[in-house]
Formats: structure tokens, sequence, C-alpha cells
């Protein structure tokens, strides 16, 4: 895995007596990566090729969240699906990523942002020894969205109280994790041909340093 800005990703160090342990291998790494295409088969283009995002709170208080639990208090665990997620597009082209956004500066649609058709989540995969990796798909159907692109977002279902219990009777509301802008360079504004339909992959890396 190549070496990204401390923004592009999340990083958790270990720590003995308040010092860090500086070795590699006790570090794991969070970080993701976007691709957004139109079209299908030979007509298929590639617009944004595994652009670098910028993690929010909203990622980072799900994850921490899950550290603090005693216990889950639900017989559906269900509610924890990788298919909780949405993928919003909107048109902010001037507005860097910072930790405390917690929605799209300027969405497509209503807020949060247009839906997309059809959302999957392929779950958690094992690379090699340590390396792990979640996807995340959304594609919106031709017609379905239009504009300029210039910031695109990944919403999970996640715990945001840092309590003991979780509740997962019903699915966690979906928050902002993650965003991927022209703004913070991540990629160049583009405008969404209406004939065609539009694919965002937005691939997920969990992995020791």
């Amino acid at each position: 895995m190549d070496h990204l800005k401390t923004r592009d990703r999340i990083a958790f160090a270990q720590y003995y007596d308040g010092v860090p342990i500086e070795s590699a291998s006790e570090r794991i790494r969070i970080q993701g990566r976007v691709t957004i295409s139109q079209g299908d088969g030979e007509k298929k283009e590639i617009i944004i090729d595994r652009a670098h995002n910028k993690w929010v709170k909203g990622g980072l208080k799900g994850l921490l969240s899950h550290f603090v639990l005693s216990d889950w208090v639900s017989d559906r665990q269900r509610g924890l699906s990788a298919n909780a997620l949405s993928i919003y597009l909107g048109t902010d082209t001037t507005t860097a990523t910072t930790h405390d956004l917690t929605t799209l500066k300027t969405p497509i649609g209503t807020s949060p942002g247009t839906d997309a058709n059809t959302k999957t989540g392929e779950g958690l995969t094992t690379i090699s020894d340590g390396h792990h990796r979640i996807a995340y798909t959304a594609i919106f159907n031709p017609g379905t969205v239009s504009g300029t692109v210039g910031e695109v977002a990944l919403y999970l279902g996640m715990p945001q109280d840092l309590t003991k219990y979780g509740v997962v009777d019903a699915s966690f509301t979906q928050v902002m994790v993650s965003r991927c802008s022209v703004a913070d360079g991540d990629f160049s504004s583009f405008v969404i041909d209406t004939s065609k339909s539009l694919v965002i992959s937005w691939e997920v890396f969990i992995a020791y340093e």
C-alpha cells in the first residue's frame, strides 16, 4: 500500500506508558479509494480512477463506539449490514474536507443527496494476512442525476454514541464517514452524461502498515 497523507487515512498506533510504539507492524491503517465510471460494456468510461478520500468525524466516532461497547442489545444483527449505506454526489468544488463536516456542501438533489438506484456492499474479504478489503458500490440509472460533480461522500449506518451498550434492533442512522472532492485535489470535476449509467465504487482497505 502506498504512502498517503495523514488526512487520507485513519491510522491506529499502539502506545506503551504514553510513548508511541514505532514498529510499523504494530500500526493499523484504514484508507479508502474511489472509482467512478459511466456507461456499460465497451462504452464504459472511467472518470475517476481510485482517488483518495478524506475521513471525517462521523466515521471515526463510529469506529470508536465499537471499542467502548460491552455488549450488543439485539437479536437482529442485520442492522450492521454493509448494505446500510449510501453514496451521494455534490457540486461543490471550493470547500476542502475538514474533520467536522457532516454533509456534502452542495448535494445534488434534496439533502443529503439523490440516492442511487442500486446499492451493494461486498463485506470483508482477505487480500493477505493482515490486509483486508471492504467495497461499497452505488449505481445511478441514466437520467437519475445531473450536473457537474465536485464532491462525493460515503454514508454508512454507524453508532455515534460512545456508550457501553449498542442497540441494533434497527439500523443505525446513516452518517457521512468519508468525502472525496475536487477542492482536496482528489479528482477533476466532470459533467454527468445523463444518457449513461453512473457507477461509484468505494473501496476501504484495512491493513497492518
